[in-house]
């Protein structure tokens, strides 16, 4: 009996063992380089449970990883974040807590975040941001609604020269 029990615990770490190592196995995405430039795949649009995600920053850079993804970019809402009671934090916190990962798996992690609007133009992601606690001042403002508070929300963008892209280009009509 005393036999087969340790047999059944060395299949059984053996299996664990080989789950665990395949949690991590990168699954590359063979896209040529063209005309000199490397190609990187990317991602420019993620979210956290520090904004409407339901996963740790750091499980979103495994994600990234095991896809076969070059470029990650966590673009937590500025303006909608569901789990604030649970997780409060600033803007940035999200790309601290995965820098380290993103790092130790060869993933480049640009610090970003999201701008929403209901009406047109919709959905914006402002990316290459040094910092973007800057961005809530001006989206979290009266005038949610206006023309106004929605150029005022890529001042900051401007500022810090974050490239802008909007996230459903069908309803771009400024």
């Amino acid at each position: 009996m005393n036999e087969k029990k340790r047999f059944l615990l060395g299949v059984s770490a053996c299996v664990l063992l080989a789950m665990q190592t395949d949690a991590q196995v990168r699954h590359e995405i063979r896209i040529p380089d063209i005309g000199g430039y490397q190609t990187l795949k990317c991602d420019f649009h993620t979210h956290t449970v520090f904004s409407d995600g339901l996963v740790w920053p750091t499980v979103r850079v495994d994600e990234a990883y095991r896809e076969g993804l070059d470029v990650l970019s966590l673009t937590d809402h500025i303006e909608y974040r569901p789990h604030s009671k649970d997780i409060n934090a600033h803007h940035g916190r999200s790309w601290e807590i995965a820098k380290g990962t993103a790092e130790l798996n060869g993933i480049l992690l640009i610090r970003g975040s999201e701008i929403t609007r209901s009406m047109a133009p919709g959905h914006f992601n402002a990316i290459f941001l040094s910092d973007c606690n800057p961005l809530d001042v001006f989206v979290n403002s009266n005038s949610l609604f206006n023309r106004l508070t929605i150029t005022r929300s890529f001042s900051p963008s401007k500022k810090y020269f974050a490239p802008t892209f909007n996230m459903f280009k069908g309803l771009s009509s400024l």
